[in-house]
C-alpha cells in the first residue's frame, strides 16, 4: 500500500466534481473509496499490481474497477 501521494494532482478535478455535485443531482463514484480503503491506496490485490505506472490501471486494476462498478450499480434502484 502507498499513501495518497497522487491526490494533490487531482485537486482541481475534485473541486470541479464537487461543484457539479452541488449544482445537480449527480452522485459521484469516488475511486479513492475503491482503491484507497482506510486512507492507504492499494498497489496490488493478491500479488497482482493494480497500476502499470503511477497513474494508469493495469489489467488487474481495470478488473478491480469493473468489480467495484458492478457492485455499485447493482445497488442502484431501477428507474420506472
Amino acid at each position: 500500500m502507498v499513501g495518497d501521494r497522487n491526490w494533490h494532482r487531482e485537486a482541481s478535478a475534485i473541486d470541479a466534481i464537487r461543484a457539479t455535485i452541488a449544482s445537480t443531482k449527480a452522485e459521484p463514484i469516488w475511486w479513492h473509496e475503491q482503491f484507497c480503503p482506510a486512507g492507504a491506496c492499494l498497489e496490488d490485490v493478491d500479488g497482482m499490481p493494480l497500476y502499470m505506472d503511477d497513474n494508469h490501471l493495469s489489467r488487474r486494476g481495470a478488473h478491480h474497477a469493473e468489480t467495484a462498478l458492478r457492485r455499485l450499480f447493482n445497488d442502484v434502484p431501477a428507474r420506472n
